[in-house]
């Protein structure tokens, strides 16, 4: 008997600034070494969640997209040199998540976290209507 997998669907949320928290960190170990998973909690215009995810090397240094969210989930402008990474120190976190939206060669469109900002007051993303619902596109 044949294997039946369900076609699967995301929506494609509008490129702009979504309030967040991060509500998960996982390991995995990829093809080019191992990685950390951000998982977040993002509110859209209308209130709704969604989650978005993002990979990080294991690398924690001041040119290290790990230590940027780092200093962004904490709210600081810098990290003493004696501090260590813990994901238990970010986890539940507020901030600001900037998404941008990206596509390939043949059109199919997807988010990507371009960016992880201090917690900051709620604003819709900018050109976006409060109203308009996000694209549903199949994945």
């Amino acid at each position: 008997m044949g294997h039946k997998v369900k076609r699967t669907t995301f929506t494609l949320r509008p490129a702009g600034e979504y309030p967040a928290i991060l509500v998960a960190v996982d390991t995995d170990d990829l093809e080019f070494g191992p990685v950390l998973k951000l998982f977040y909690d993002l509110t859209g215009p209308k209130g709704e969640l969604f989650e978005q995810t993002e990979l990080c090397s294991q690398t924690f240094s001041e040119r290290s997209k790990l230590f940027a969210r780092y200093k962004a989930l904490m709210g600081v402008d810098s990290v003493p040199s004696d501090v260590d990474f813990d994901s238990d120190d970010i986890l539940g976190r507020h901030c600001m998540v900037v998404l941008t939206t990206r596509a390939d060669p043949s059109g199919i469109r997807w988010n990507k976290i371009d960016s992880v900002l201090p917690a900051g007051p709620y604003t819709p993303p900018l050109g976006v209507d409060a109203d308009v619902e996000g694209e549903e596109v199949p994945f």
